[in-house]
């Protein structure tokens, strides 16, 4: 049975994916229109949908299963091959750099559009990213190790670690969303925002780097006063010994 498992907006409207590659688009209250029908058939194995993005309505992208990408392009379906080897795809962007990213389990990172496309896969399984948007010039990418991150147009398909500016404690955030100018990042803990410039905490949220480096200055500062007091007192002792 068909089922709707996740939403998203695409140019002021709401599409719902599913698995066996559902999607759907809404028109109004209660009104949903099937744009995959037929699609998927029985018998298909490892074929579904997780993520759906679009630079327009006639112009959309969905991924998931087993390597099963499609383009739609306002009346047909049709099947991409974006790389030769087998991955499992989780999220996909389509950025203002006029590429589409793709995102998976074991660190898979492909970008693209059209014939032409391009893949990183790491050497050693890397972390599973689930979600992925493009913000500010960058591509940001989540999973539950960490966020990373990728500049537009970038000559190498490696995603780095972000560090949120040094601004907040990194958050493992696997879901990522952007909308009115702002980029949200929620994680099992912790939810927070980024303006372009200054990030903020709406739920959760640990102590920034900056408090973790005073605390840690304090910490040793401490111990530094603690040993030089147990080094006073041994010399307090020795004396009384020799008395």
């Amino acid at each position: 049975e068909k089922r709707v498992e996740d939403v998203v907006t695409i140019k002021g409207e709401v599409y719902g994916i599913g698995w066996l590659r559902t999607v759907t688009r809404r028109r109004g209250p209660n009104d949903w229109e099937h744009l995959s029908e037929g699609l998927w058939q029985e018998g298909d194995k490892g074929a579904g949908f997780t993520d759906l993005d679009g630079f327009d309505h006639n112009d959309l992208y969905a991924v998931g299963g087993d390597s099963d990408v499609w383009h739609y392009d306002g009346g047909t379906w049709t099947p991409l091959d974006v790389t030769d080897k087998h991955f499992r795809p989780k999220a996909v962007c389509c950025a203002e750099d006029g590429y589409v990213y793709i995102v998976g389990a074991w660190g898979v990172v492909i970008r693209g559009r059209g014939d032409q496309w391009e893949s990183y896969f790491p050497e050693e399984v890397g972390p599973k990213l689930v979600s992925v948007v493009s913000y500010n010039g960058r591509i940001y990418m989540g999973s539950e190790e960490g966020v990373y991150v990728l500049d537009h147009n970038a000559k190498s398909l490696v995603p780095e670690r972000y560090d949120f500016e040094g601004q907040i404690a990194p958050i493992y955030a696997h879901r990522l969303d952007v909308g009115h100018g702002l980029l949200m990042m929620a994680g099992f803990y912790s939810v927070a925002l980024f303006d372009g410039k200054q990030w903020k905490y709406l739920y959760g949220g640990g102590p920034t780097p900056q408090d973790e480096a005073q605390l840690l200055e304090h910490m040793l500062r401490a111990t530094e006063d603690s040993v030089d007091a147990l080094g006073d007192l041994r010399d307090v002792l020795k004396k009384e010994t020799k008395k």
